[in-house]
């Protein structure tokens, strides 16, 4: 599980140019994307379980849920996301060239 959490952000003084302060043409000046006073936090949680012995052995099983939520300083919107991940190794073998 992971937690992250900030605030005082001051998105004003983003460096020209880049992603959050790019240049506006149609202004002919840069435009911060966030404000100042910005706050946001952060959870991940994952699970994990990988097969030990029998047929599936190896399998493995990822559950990972995100939350974030922030304020309108920082421009961004709140997210939930779930992610499910299924992995299995295989043994392909040695892919020879088709002549």
């Amino acid at each position: 599980m992971g937690w992250v959490t900030g605030s005082g952000i001051d998105g004003t003084q983003a460096p020209k140019g880049g992603a959050y302060n790019p240049f506006d043409p149609i202004t002919d000046d840069y435009q911060p994307q966030q404000g100042a006073g910005g706050r946001h936090w952060e959870r991940d949680i994952e699970l994990h379980y990988i097969v030990q012995s029998g047929p599936a052995k190896d399998l493995s099983l990822q559950l990972s849920h995100v939350t974030h939520r922030a304020s309108s300083a920082q421009a961004g919107d709140d997210t939930d996301r779930i992610y499910v991940v299924i992995e299995y190794p295989t043994n392909w073998g040695r892919f020879e060239r088709l002549r």
